[in-house]
């Protein structure tokens, strides 16, 4: 896993559990559906050394990862391989080309909780035709095709967003499979589909 699965795992979390306030052990332990996706990202958190000194409610640390608080705290010179991408991407597709380039922690930290905001509105335009089943008419079908074009196009530029974001998460490149977020950090493993199953 990287560390963009951890943003998948909270906009997961934050679709079941809209108010992060709610976001506690001691909230979610009789929902287990809400309860193992909670750990997961505390797991993630920790494997990623976003959780802070270890004391910190998971609310204050989601809201403060989402902020890209994190980015400040780290020396800007991790960030060299993110600054290099958005400005090669940035020269390719506008044109601007910075001849100055300062890359400063605050403008990253911003630049990190604008993709954040932008991943999860275009997360809810993906699924937007999710909840139909079948379409029978003319004109739902062709509302369905039209909107689904629409949604692939746009997630061809997610890939680029995913990037940026996992160069300020994790400039180190650290992955880890399922097993070792078990062993190391106690990232629970058991199916979610049947949890949540038993749980409907």
């Amino acid at each position: 896993m990287k560390a963009i699965d951890l943003v998948d795992k909270i906009f997961e979390l934050k679709a079941m559990t809209p108010e992060i306030d709610d976001w506690d052990r001691e909230k979610l332990v009789d929902n287990p559906p809400r309860f193992v996706r909670l750990k997961r990202v505390e797991s993630l958190l920790k494997a990623f050394k976003l959780d802070g000194s270890g004391s910190i409610k998971t609310n204050i640390l989601i809201k403060s990862f989402l902020s890209g608080d994190f980015i400040k705290e780290r020396p800007i010179e991790v960030y060299e391989e993110a600054v290099d991408f958005m400005e090669k991407y940035t020269a390719n597709n506008s044109g601007f080309i910075n001849k100055r380039r300062v890359a400063r922690s605050w403008d990253l930290a911003v630049t990190f909780e604008r993709l954040i905001s932008y991943k999860e509105v275009t997360r809810k335009l993906l699924k937007f035709n999710s909840d139909l089943l079948e379409a029978g008419t003319i004109g739902l079908n062709f509302s369905i095709t039209l909107t689904n074009s629409i949604s692939e196009k746009v997630r061809d530029y997610l890939s680029d967003i995913d990037k940026v974001l996992e160069l300020l998460i994790n400039p180190g490149g650290l992955s880890f499979t399922e097993e070792e977020l078990e062993t190391l950090y106690s990232y629970p493993t058991e199916n979610l589909y049947e949890i949540d199953d038993d749980w409907m």
